[in-house]
C-alpha cells in the first residue's frame, strides 16, 4: 500500500531514552502527517510503531517507563499495548552490561 512513498530513512531513534517523551510526541506528529498516506488508524500507528520509532534505554526502569509512555502498556506484547509485538521489549532496547 505505501510502495516507495516512505523510504527506509524515515524512521526515529532516541539513543538516551529516559521516559520516552520524545519517542511520544514524535509519534503524536507521525500520527498526524500521516494520516492521507495511510487513512486506517490501527495500521498506522502499527507501522509508526514498528517501522519508525526505536530507543536505546540507559537502565532498565527507564526502559519500562518508556514502554508506558509510549505503548501505553510495559510490555508491548501485553493485552493493554495499542500495538503488538512479538517480544518484550518492542523497539526500545537495554541491555545491562557490566564493566570488566
Amino acid at each position: 500500500m505505501l510502495g516507495t512513498k516512505l523510504k527506509r530513512r524515515d524512521f526515529r531513534l532516541d539513543v538516551l531514552l529516559k521516559a520516552g517523551v520524545f519517542l511520544r510526541e514524535i509519534a503524536k506528529r507521525l500520527l498526524v502527517g500521516l494520516e492521507d498516506k495511510i487513512p486506517d488508524l490501527q495500521e498506522r500507528i502499527d507501522h509508526i510503531f514498528h517501522k519508525q520509532l526505536y530507543g536505546i534505554a540507559i537502565t532498565e526502569l527507564t526502559s519500562l517507563l518508556s514502554r508506558l509512555s509510549l505503548y501505553c502498556s510495559k510490555y508491548p506484547n501485553g493485552p493493554y499495548s495499542i500495538t503488538h509485538f512479538d517480544d518484550a521489549e518492542g523497539n526500545i532496547r537495554y541491555r545491562r552490561i557490566y564493566n570488566t
